[in-house]
């Protein structure tokens, strides 16, 4: 399965909760106040284990880069009924 990285641009009203899906992401502070879970300082980044967050009292910009699996394109996978385990011969 392949996998890419999704880069979103979140403009967040202030006081606004951010995105944060259940996906692998990362959200990162571009402009404004960015605050994870009840945090009351502003920090530059939340990753994934923080379940909320939220933007500060005067808005925040925010880049949200989230890890996404992808489909497999039309014919291009491939299947093998070809066993590549061979069994020891004793000798």
């Amino acid at each position: 399965m392949a996998y890419s990285l999704r880069l979103i641009e979140d403009q967040l009203a202030a006081g606004a909760a951010a995105s944060t899906p259940r996906a692998p992401r990362v959200l990162y502070a571009v402009s404004g106040a960015l605050l994870g879970g009840e945090a009351t300082e502003p920090i530059p980044a939340v990753g994934p284990a923080d379940l909320t967050a939220h933007a500060g009292p005067a808005g925040a910009v925010l880049y949200r880069v989230e890890l996404v699996r992808q489909p497999p394109r039309a014919g291009a996978c491939c299947s093998s009924t070809r066993s590549i385990s061979r069994a020891a011969r004793a000798g």
